[in-house]
C-alpha cells in the first residue's frame, strides 16, 4: 500500500498571490479549504490497520468492537466536504473529447493542446504545463480559465491523487464548466 498525496504541489502552484476573482470562483465551488490540504498528518500505520479490516463486499469495516460503516454523512462531519448534488463517474475519452474539454474549458488553442498531448503521449496534462497556463491566464485577467486550472491542479493533487506524479487527468475538467 501506498499513500499518494499531492498536497505539496497545490501550496506551491502559483508564485504570486491568487487573484479575488479567482479566489472567489474556487470560493464558489466550495474548494477553498482544499488549499490547505495534505495527507502528510496521515498516520500510515492506522490507514494500513483500515484497510485490513476493510471489506469491500459490504462496504463496511469489521473491527474489534463490531462492524462499523463510514457513511457520507460521517464524510461531511469529518471533513467539512459538502456531501450534496449528482455522484461524478469520470467516464472513457478519447482524442477529440479531451481536446474540446480543455479548448474549451481552459481557454488554450488546440495547437498548443496538440503539442501538449504529443510530448507526454496521451490525454493528460503536465502539471508543469497546468501551472504555466495559470500563471499567463491570471496575467491576461481570464480568470474563468485560470480557475478552472487551478481547481483541476487542486482537485488532482488532493481529491483525485493517483500513482502520476506529474501529470493532470483532464476527465475531472467537466466539473468545473458552468
Amino acid at each position: 500500500m501506498k499513500i499518494t498525496s499531492h498536497g505539496s504541489k497545490s501550496k506551491n502552484f502559483h508564485e504570486s498571490p491568487m487573484p479575488e476573482e479567482v479566489k472567489t470562483i474556487v470560493r464558489d465551488f466550495h474548494l477553498l479549504e482544499f488549499v490547505e490540504c495534505s495527507l502528510t498528518m496521515l498516520n500510515a500505520f492506522l490507514l494500513s490497520a483500515f484497510v485490513e479490516r476493510w471489506h469491500p463486499e459490504i462496504s463496511s469495516f469489521h473491527l474489534s468492537f463490531g462492524e462499523m460503516t463510514i457513511t457520507l454523512y460521517d464524510i461531511d462531519q469529518l471533513f467539512h466536504i459538502l456531501v450534496a448534488g449528482t455522484l461524478f463517474t469520470p467516464v472513457y475519452i478519447n482524442q477529440v473529447t479531451t481536446m474540446c474539454m480543455v479548448v474549451d474549458g481552459l481557454e488554450v488553442s488546440e495547437a498548443d493542446v496538440l503539442q501538449e498531448f504529443g510530448e507526454i503521449r496521451g490525454f493528460h496534462l503536465q502539471m508543469s504545463w497546468l501551472r504555466k497556463l495559470y500563471a499567463s491566464l491570471v496575467e491576461v485577467c481570464r480568470f474563468w480559465a485560470a480557475a478552472r486550472a487551478y481547481i483541476l491542479h487542486l482537485v488532482t493533487c488532493t481529491l483525485f491523487a493517483d500513482k502520476y506524479e506529474i501529470y493532470i487527468d483532464i476527465r475531472y475538467l467537466c466539473m468545473f464548466n458552468t
